[in-house]
Formats: structure tokens, sequence, C-alpha cells
């Protein structure tokens, strides 16, 4: 059974998407696995999954997910194939700018990657860039390289 706060809490349609799904109907069939594809989209932070009969796509935030996801294993021990949130974050003196973590990169959990702090970093766009490192990537990089 689906909990209250899932279902005032689920995924909503995609802008361009009309369907005839309701919210917990979604919800039940990532559960049961019976959506058709699953993909995330870092640039706005959704996980979106398209449904079949209508192909409507719906979109859930990552809290959503997650709450999904414990949802399905307390339910019947079976997880939806998660998305894998990759994340680019900067690195200065070996060490990421957010200290997510103080392992060498080689060890980082999979979907993490790294760019250097770099004095063009500012003219260049790398994507899904940590909302943490960020920050404080061009402060250090105004202060180190003098950007005004």
């Amino acid at each position: 059974m689906l909990s209250e706060e899932t279902q005032t809490d689920g995924p909503v349609l995609c802008d361009d998407t009309i369907s005839d799904y309701t919210s917990s109907e979604v919800i039940k069939a990532v559960i049961e696995g019976k959506v058709i594809d699953i993909t995330n989209s870092l640039q706005d932070d959704w996980i979106k999954v398209r449904m079949p009969i209508d192909g409507s796509r719906w979109k859930f935030t990552w809290a959503q997910w997650d709450m999904l996801i414990k949802q399905a294993a307390d339910s019947n021990g079976s997880l939806p194939e998660a998305p894998i949130k990759e994340i680019t974050h900067v690195l200065y003196h070996g060490a990421p700018l957010c200290a997510f973590t103080a392992d060498r990169p080689c060890d980082w959990p999979k979907g993490h990657w790294w760019v250097p702090l770099a004095e063009d970093m500012k003219d260049k766009r790398i994507d899904n860039i940590c909302k943490a490192c960020n920050p404080v990537a061009l402060k250090l990089a105004q202060e180190l390289f003098g950007w005004k």
C-alpha cells in the first residue's frame, strides 16, 4: 500500500506530456518495474520515467525517488533500477572543494567526476557541477587568477 506522503509528494507530468495515469499509478508502475525507461536530468535535478501505453513522461525529485526506493524495499524487497546521479567536483590540491570525501578520486563512488581548479574554468561549461564546489571554486579562482 502506498503511503499518503508518497501519494501527495509524488511525480508530476513533464510540461509537454498528457496522460491518463495518476501519480499513484506511476509510483506503482515504477515499483513493479513496468515503466519503459528511467533517466535522469541533472540540469533540472529530476529523474524521469516514461509510461507504457500512452508514452507519457513523469518526473520525480531525487528526494521523492529515495522515498520510493525505500518504500519498494519495505513492501516487497525489490528495488527499481535507480539512475546514477552524476556530479562533477572541482579538485584543488587533490581534494574536492565541497569536502564530500577525503578519498582519492579513483576511490570515489560511481558517478562522481572531477575537474581541476583552472584559470579558464569560468569560460568553460562544466556539466553537472557540484553546487557546493562551484561557488568556492569561483571565489578561489578569482583570488588565485585575478578574475574581475
